[in-house]
């Protein structure tokens, strides 16, 4: 089912149909471009109705999925369609029940575990590119797949650089390509490049390496009860306070815009 978020189409399905559709694309004939997949959170969507080129590669991805469950949260709020200030509260109210009572858990696809499972799909063919700090690398080698760190910095990139990443993309021609530059620049440098990846689908992971390699507070496990919650950004604030910003943005300015439009 797909939904219009703040002006961005969302596809909410179940991780395993996810894992299906990837899988199909990933065996079907080779098309004039990739299959484009954004796992997005709130903070894309934000940043999307500020930034007109990141709109853009957004409105241009073939599927972009809910990490998290504030997109949840705002499917059904908007579904449900209040008229007034009262119905905004009243609804906002249920909201935060339903959250609590783990109602939209099964509504998102989360980013880590998506890559996780397709890493060890060993019936795919997957190339990881980028990572910070060598998180890249170790996940490749955890999960014997071949790996390109690229530029520390994809924004400076040279033309240079560029062209050779391409190249070590067309040398493996993977069926899943794994892109790790940093939330906004990777789909930004995507959007780009989408017809010269030599790939079936790609996938834009941010810090999803830096869990699975389980590199800072963001790789801890965090509690069952505040997983089924909703409430895995809180225990990781609670750990790591240089995420309020993060935080702030997708857990009040997030749903103000929802409710709002402002």
């Amino acid at each position: 089912m797909q939904v219009e978020i703040l002006g961005i189409p969302v596809t909410f399905i179940k991780h395993e149909k996810a894992l299906v559709m990837i899988s199909e694309r990933a065996k079907a004939s080779k098309e004039k471009q990739p299959f484009f997949i954004i796992t997005a959170n709130p903070e894309f969507l934000l940043y999307a109705r500020e930034h007109e080129g990141f709109r853009e590669a957004m409105l241009a991805a073939d599927l972009v999925l809910p990490d998290g469950v504030a997109l949840a949260q705002a499917r059904y709020f908007l579904e449900s369609r209040p008229k007034n200030f009262l119905q905004k509260l009243s609804l906002a109210c249920v909201i935060c029940l339903k959250t609590v009572k783990g109602d939209f858990h099964q509504d998102k696809v989360t980013g880590v575990a998506l890559v996780k499972d397709l890493l060890q799909d060993q019936a795919l063919s997957v190339f990881l590119l980028g990572g910070r700090e060598k998180v890249g690398e170790i996940v490749a080698q955890k999960y014997q797949r071949p790996f390109f760190e690229g530029p520390m910095r994809i924004k400076k990139a040279t033309r240079e650089e560029h062209e050779t990443i391409l190249e070590k993309v067309k040398e493996v021609r993977p069926e899943v390509l794994l892109v790790s530059f940093g939330h906004f620049s990777q789909e930004l440098w995507i959007h780009e490049h989408l017809r010269d990846l030599a790939c079936q689908v790609v996938i834009g992971v941010g810090s999803t390496f830096d869990e699975l390699a389980g590199r800072g507070y963001w790789s801890k496990q965090v509690p069952g009860v505040f997983e089924k919650a909703g409430l895995k950004w809180l225990w990781r604030l609670l750990h790591d306070r240089s995420h309020f910003i993060r935080v702030w943005k997708a857990v009040i300015v997030f749903p103000w815009v929802i409710a709002f439009g402002s």
